[in-house]
């Protein structure tokens, strides 16, 4: 079982974060989940054998969730200490203000009713969920634009199928360019300077998803996978994964040229 954002890997996402907050308020702050793993292993072992034959990938999973979750949370983490500091003393917490810190910027909300609780103050959840489905209601009547550009996903993604996700292995890796899309639309080429978005068929880049942000990085290309192209590289400020495991990486081209 993997975390993941349904049924047990979803019970499992949510135990993990859980740990890897307390482990930031005992003041852990590198990473420290998969050496935590590591001992959990030692200690299990004998009674269960096929925790050592899968302490490699646990390690892994591990790190990576716990880096990629980190990011949302120091953000959240900020906004919400904001939040309490500017309402001097609330007796609950605005489900507006919640609502927005999850669909905004990731921040799950049991955590945020964990922490409210922690500072005394209750949450209306029912009240978050009806804003959440009032924003993403809004989301939807406001972004007309937004349907040509998500149709370009599912034709990327009935064509090319979901992406193959490396970063279990590590944080690099290596994949072959299937597209470029600038506005909306398929180009064949990009220059230095242009915003792009562009897929692989395999990438170590961790999409949005879930409550948790997607990575951010560097992509260069060698000289097996774009000859010419060789020495383009592209700043990545964003991976959101919008359809169907399709792994989309937004970024600026910061040298050379690519296609």
């Amino acid at each position: 079982m993997m975390p993941s954002n349904e049924g047990r890997g979803y019970v499992l996402r949510r135990i993990m974060r859980r740990a890897i907050r307390h482990g930031r308020r005992l003041g852990f702050e590198d990473l420290f989940f998969h050496d935590v793993c590591g001992h959990v292993v030692e200690t299990h072992r004998e009674a269960y054998p096929d925790l050592t034959r899968a302490r490699s990938l646990i390690e892994k999973v591990a790190e990576s969730e716990e880096a990629s979750f980190r990011r949302t949370l120091d953000r959240g983490l900020r906004l919400l200490a904001d939040k309490l500091e500017v309402d001097q003393k609330p007796v609950s917490l605005d489900p507006a203000f919640v609502a927005d810190l999850y669909d905004t910027y990731g921040f799950p909300i049991d955590l945020t009713r964990v922490i409210a609780e922690e500072h005394g103050l209750t949450l209306d959840e029912k009240a978050v969920e009806a804003k959440v489905k009032e924003l993403q209601s809004n989301e939807q009547s406001f972004s007309s634009g937004e349907a040509a550009v998500g149709d370009i996903y599912f034709q990327l993604a009935n064509r090319f199928g979901a992406t193959e996700f490396l970063g279990y292995a590590g944080t690099s890796g290596e994949g072959k360019l299937l597209a470029i899309v600038q506005g909306g639309a398929l180009v064949e080429r990009a220059g230095i300077g242009d915003e792009v978005e562009l897929v692989f068929d395999r990438t170590s880049f961790y999409g949005e998803s879930g409550g948790q942000l997607g990575d951010v990085g560097t992509i260069v290309f060698s000289d097996s996978s774009q000859g010419p192209a060789s020495d383009a590289r592209i700043e990545v400020a964003d991976t959101i994964k919008p359809t169907g495991g399709l792994h989309v990486h937004k970024g600026r081209i910061t040298r050379g040229a690519i296609r």
